[in-house]
Formats: structure tokens, sequence, C-alpha cells
């Protein structure tokens, strides 16, 4: 099957960023060619880490702000309507069989043209913010991401990352149960594998022999790492060898900032690294050199850094929101509620100390991972949701197939 994924226009489809719909493609995408399927990519210009094993075709960048709201909406418009030119040229051409929208962007403006020369289109669901039943009444939100309502209404299918998101958008924005399906996020077999952990990573995070707590994502209000800077006197009173590495780029300055003071406040800076974006292979080893990997989240929808640590094997703690019950199910991980600072130092300590729950924890998670969300299995999944489009009958604007 010749499939084509148009990426956002944000970030470059790449297996190194740090989760969300860019990693989400290039994995996807990587999976299909195993699979034996034709796959092009629709990304903006990058230079990859790696030569892909699918076809990438990039397209310029009309406007490269992204500094507010309006910049950001202008950025993917302005891609959205390049890569639909890029997508047009594909179908004409007849390399185009189906085509996988990420964007609200790229969706509203690529969609009428796949549907003008009869191509199925699909678009996945990426936005942790509507697991939140309260963003999913609040006027605000809904018209910031009006665009995705429009973009789900045009899609001959939606593809839901979360069973618990998808359950939102038919109940409060009147997504079509009809045309939803749920597929998880992946995690691609490099995840299952064991790395000698370096000279260099260990004396940068653990020179001591700290045992590491490892936070994964963008530094931004929806990941909540406050609450971890506000569990750290208790913590580091029971175990004072603990150490918080936080590994992922700034979305927020003064988020940042806040995060910080709290961490000076309780005098736990030489407890704290803030690593920022790291490489791929680092990140493969704090995952092997991490006691606990915590994801304290406010808000997900299935989150490619929690697969990861549980094919790692990790111990998780996490906060106990409806997406993240769905993918930790009762002996697989601790959930604790995601405002409660004590509950997570008292969670937090009781693992550190305890070598044999930690142990199966990380072996339940790993099953779990193996079991369920290899990339294989779930791109297997996507591609009978294509397969059923392609074999559907349906009437399109501008001609039937």
């Amino acid at each position: 099957m010749n499939v084509v994924q148009v990426g956002t226009g944000f970030i470059p489809i790449s297996p190194s960023v740090t989760g969300g719909a860019e990693k989400y493609i290039h994995y996807l995408s990587t999976a299909l060619q195993r699979l034996g399927h034709q796959v092009t990519v629709i990304d903006m210009p990058a230079r990859p880490d790696a030569p892909s094993p699918y076809r990438r075709l990039e397209v310029p960048l009309l406007w490269r702000y992204d500094s507010n709201l309006v910049a950001h909406a202008v950025r993917g418009l302005l891609f959205g309507r390049a890569s639909a030119r890029q997508l047009e040229r594909l179908i004409q051409q007849g390399e185009v069989e189906l085509v996988n929208f990420h964007s609200q962007f790229t969706g509203v403006t690529g969609i009428p043209i796949a549907r003008r020369h009869g191509i199925p289109a699909v678009f996945t669901m990426h936005n942790p913010l509507w697991s939140d039943a309260a963003a999913c009444q609040s006027r605000l939100q809904r018209i910031k991401f009006w665009l995705e309502q429009r973009t789900e209404t045009q899609a001959d299918a939606v593809i839901g990352l979360s069973g618990h998101v998808t359950e939102h958008r038919v109940r409060y924005f009147g997504l079509s149960p009809a045309k939803a399906t749920v597929e998880p996020v992946g995690v691609d077999g490099f995840w299952f594998e064991s790395r000698p952990i370096s000279a260099p990573v260990k004396e940068r995070y653990a020179p001591g022999g700290e045992l590491l707590i490892l936070h994964v994502g963008r530094i931004a209000p929806y990941k909540n790492q406050l609450v971890l800077a506000q569990a750290l006197p208790r913590l580091l009173a029971a175990v004072p060898n603990a150490r918080l590495v936080f590994v992922g780029p700034q979305d927020s300055s003064p988020y940042l900032r806040r995060v910080q003071a709290a961490v000076s406040e309780a005098r736990a800076e030489a407890n704290v690294v803030f690593a920022g974006a790291v490489s791929l292979e680092e990140l493969a080893q704090l995952y092997g050199l991490a006691r606990i990997f915590v994801l304290p989240s406010l808000q997900e929808n299935c989150p490619q850094v929690l697969l990861e640590a549980m094919a790692q094997g990790k111990a998780i703690v996490a906060s106990a929101i409806p997406p993240l019950r769905e993918m930790l199910p009762e002996g697989t991980g601790e959930l604790v509620p995601p405002l409660d600072h004590e509950a997570l130092a008292e969670t937090l300590i009781r693992l550190l100390r305890d070598d044999g729950a930690r142990e199966k924890l990380g072996a339940r998670a790993r099953q779990r991972a193996y079991d369920v969300y290899r990339w294989e299995k779930v791109a297997g999944r996507v591609v009978e949701v294509y397969h059923q489009l392609a074999r559907r009958p349906a009437e399109v604007a501008g001609g039937v197939r």
C-alpha cells in the first residue's frame, strides 16, 4: 500500500525528539516499511540523524516564527498549504492510496485535496489536552483548537491514541463513533535492548552512585514537574542520595523558573539535574541508569516515553489519570494522585528502598510493553484501519471511490 504521512511543520520527524507526534510518525512509518508498505513522509526541512527507512519529501517553511499563539497558527497553516501542494503532486503522479494527517493545520488544508481526488484521509489525534474534561468544556480551549474538530469532521477516519481521549472527543465534540478507532502509540524494538552505560554518562548523572529518578518530557505545566520539586524535601530527608533528572526541552520559561524556584526552596540543587534535550543514545543509557521512571502529568494521551520506560523494565510511578491507568493496569506501575506531592514522595521512597518491588514492577511493565505495544503489532492494527478505508466505497467531494 502507498501511504503518505504528513508531518506537523513544527519539529522535524525524527526518533531523537522527546515524544510527540513527530516521533510517532517516524516509528509508525518505519514499522509500515518493515511490513512491506511504501511510505512517503512530507516534512519540514531537517538534517536527519540517520538515513530514513522511508522516503522523505521536504517542503519549505514559509514562516519560521513560533513565539506565540498567532505565530504558531500562521506557521502551521502555511506549512499545511505547502504540504497540501506537495500532496496533490504525489496524487497526480499516482503515488498515493491513503494519507494520514497528524496536525490540525495540515489536516484542514490537505484533507480537501485528498477528498477531491477520492483518496481516503485519516486524522490521528495527538493532543493530550482532551484527556481533561474541564479543558473539553472550556470555551477558550475549544476556540483555540477549533480546527481539530473541523479536521475530524472532514477525515474519513480518526485514530485516537487513548480510549479516554477518544471518548471525550465523542462526548464533548461530536466525533462520530463510527469513524473513530483507538490504536495506541507503539514502542520500537530498540527500547527493549540494554546498553552499557558510559563513564561520561555515569560521571554526569551519578558520579557518587546516586539513586536516579528519571523524568522525560518537555518542561511544561501539563507535565506537572512542579509536583516532583515539591516532593523533594520529604524524599531527600528519607533518601539523601536520591537524584532527580529532568530530560526534555523547555516549553515554558516562566514554568521552568517556578520549578527551579521550588528546587532552590528545598535546597536540593545538588540533587537535581536539568539535562535538556539529549541524544537518543544518552537517553537509552539514562533509562538503564535510572532506578525509577516518574511521569506525574496532569494531561496525557499515550506518551511514548512511558512506553520506552516500560520496555526498559523500569519501575514506574505515574499520575492516576485515565490515559495512564489504561497503559499501566494493576501490578505494572504505581499510580498516585497527580497533585499529591506527599503521596508521590512516599511512593518514591518505598520503591527506592525495595529492590524486589522495583524489579517486579519493571518486569511486568516490560512484559506488557512487549505483548501490547510493540510497533509491529500496533502498525499491523493501523494498517487494518487503512485497508478498511481503502475497501470501503464512499462518496467524497469531487468524486466516488
